[in-house]
């Protein structure tokens, strides 16, 4: 393979030279120059470049958007416009270009948005890009097909410019993984990142771990962290045609991507990475990075630790101070004596449920003893607020037992207005739940469920009438009475 030399980016940023390093012995295919191979496109050369000219190489339609970076798409939305609606197209068209400023989705980190602008065209028509994936070696954007007229054609040049903030976005999350990565694997007692994930702005990304970090490597991982971008630690890219020894590959590369090069992020004195993303030139441009002080449990002893860099780190203080601040108001105090406040809320919160447990459970209890003194087939019906839930009834029936002079089925029922519950022997229950089904008892009003001795549901369409109450009490004695008859049958 006969070697060449990429052209120069056409316009530079504060991006120094030896940002991205291809040393002339690496072999490059002639064609790359014709066509940038994704690798070397424009926004992985200098991510802080905003916008490129290129010339248009081919256009086709396409029906539906590639299946590629599936996990990534559901959890950004990708395919969904505002709302999380499906976005409603007519099929895409499929563009390539020779070179590009829009990073296609990859490496854990989602596709760049942006514009392609017609240069030919006398109306310097523009066209929004929102998906751009790569095929093989090749970075494609789609462009929603408003009709069958091709938007483009090839020889057309263009101007493509990236969503700024998004774009920032995505390098500040992406290089504070990285960062984050390298630093938990130097602790004392290493912590290899398992997976991460890059999730949509603002909320907090995160990365897989083995075990959960002690609160006190979280504080030595996050100052260490923020020494080194307060210091505005270099980084720069190296390219190669194979990993370079020592440099940590995380993931084999796609099956789909053969023939490219290697692409190792370096974070000066702190990590040697292989990966495709967008990074800046110095830690610089991160800001800050902070570490949230909590797990969360996955699977065995997997749990997940999230993060916040740049931007994200002030959305996330603006709003939890929103937040503190609004709780303070309801609860008509200082914002610092909101935790305080809470936890008196949450205590004097158990002891009243506590307590009220304990009422309901009496009143429960004198629920109970009427039921006993009306004998094996017994109705009643209650109204008042506290005792018209399904979980008072459920708990009288709970405390109910038989009189021990009780001979044979029983059979009780307890109605509110909006829900009721009958509970007894076996035989008996099943019958009355048989009876409550059939349109003569209650014409559809009462539906529910249950076995083994207790059946409860509720009303539906409105309450309880005088002639349904009625029909409970008729309901449990004929109950009792055809129950008893089929007992006597069998003796």
């Amino acid at each position: 393979m006969a070697a060449a030399v990429l052209p120069p980016l056409p316009s530079r940023t504060s991006t120094p030279a030896d940002f991205h390093r291809l040393p002339p012995t690496v072999p490059l295919l002639p064609t790359w120059q014709t066509q940038r191979i994704v690798g070397l496109l424009a926004c992985q050369r200098d991510a802080l470049l905003r916008e490129v000219d290129a010339t248009v190489l081919k256009i086709e339609p396409v029906d539906d958007l590639p299946v590629v970076g599936k996990a990534v798409q559901e959890k950004q939305g990708k395919g969904k416009g505002k709302g999380g609606k499906k976005e409603e197209t007519k099929g895409w068209w499929a563009v390539e270009t020779d070179d590009t400023v829009l990073f296609p989705e990859g490496g854990g980190q989602p596709t760049d948005h942006g514009t392609i602008t017609s240069l030919t065209s006398s109306s310097s028509e523009s066209f929004p890009v929102k998906h751009v994936y790569r095929l093989d070696l090749t970075a494609v954007h789609y462009l929603p097909a408003t009709s069958s007229t091709p938007p483009l054609a090839p020889g057309d040049r263009v101007h493509l410019t990236v969503d700024w903030a998004r774009r920032v976005d995505h390098i500040q999350q992406h290089t504070g993984q990285h960062l984050l990565t390298a630093l938990l694997e130097r602790l004392p007692e290493p912590i290899p990142t398992l997976s991460w994930s890059l999730t949509a702005q603002p909320a907090p990304n995160y990365v897989e771990l083995p075990r959960a970090p002690t609160p006190e490597e979280i504080a030595q991982v996050q100052a260490r962290a923020n020494d080194l971008i307060a210091e505005g630690r270099k980084i720069w890219v190296d390219v190669d045609v194979e990993a370079p020894e020592g440099a940590r590959t995380g993931r084999t590369l796609p099956d789909d991507y053969q023939g490219g090069v290697i692409r190792t992020i370096c974070i000066d004195g702190v990590d040697r990475n292989t990966c495709c993303g967008t990074h800046p030139p110095s830690l610089s441009l991160l800001s800050s990075l902070f570490i949230l002080p909590h797990t969360q449990s996955i699977r065995g002893t997997n749990v997940r630790l999230f993060f916040l860099t740049g931007g994200r780190v002030l959305s996330y203080v603006s709003s939890a101070h929103t937040s503190l601040r609004a709780a303070a108001s309801h609860i008509g105090c200082a914002v610092d004596e909101v935790p305080g406040r809470v936890e008196a809320y949450v205590r004097g919160s158990k002891e009243s449920a506590k307590r009220e447990r304990a009422l309901l459970e009496q009143l429960a209890r004198g629920v109970v003893e009427q039921l006993r003194g009306l004998g094996k087939a017994a109705h009643l019906h209650r109204e008042g607020e506290a005792t018209e839930g399904i979980e008072f009834l459920a708990l009288v029936s709970q405390l109910f037992t038989p009189p021990e002079e009780w001979k044979g089925p029983y059979i009780a029922a307890v109605t509110t207005p909006g829900a009721a519950i009958v509970f007894g022997s076996v035989d008996a229950v099943a019958k009355a739940q048989e009876w409550i089904k059939e349109e003569k008892w209650f014409s559809g009003k009462v539906r529910g469920g249950g076995g083994k001795g207790r059946w409860q549901g509720k009303v539906v369409g409105g309450t309880l009438d005088e002639a349904d109450k009625t029909k409970w009490g008729k309901l449990v004695k004929d109950v009792i009475a055809l129950t008893e008859e089929r007992q006597e049958e069998q003796k």
